[in-house]
């Protein structure tokens, strides 16, 4: 669905960094949020998130943690 580059690259947390885009999916689609390494390109665990009709969000307490290239997927 998209993808982001976040800024400063590379960063990471030690606890999870709650992530939300703009969206028009509709209420209650789940989405997925990955960030892609910024050294070998492959791809984190899925974080699991939902639309709410004008937003995608990680679910409370979940997230990222790495800033580095966001992809969203359904």
């Amino acid at each position: 669905m998209a993808v982001y580059a976040l800024y400063p690259l590379a960063t990471t947390s030690g606890s999870p960094i709650g992530v939300q885009a703009p969206s028009e999916l509709a209420p209650g689609t789940p989405v997925s949020f990955r960030s892609m390494s910024e050294h070998d390109g492959k791809l984190s665990a899925p974080v699991a998130g939902e639309a709410d009709g004008a937003s995608v969000k990680t679910a409370p307490r979940s997230g990222i943690d790495e800033l580095t290239w966001l992809v969203i997927s359904r």
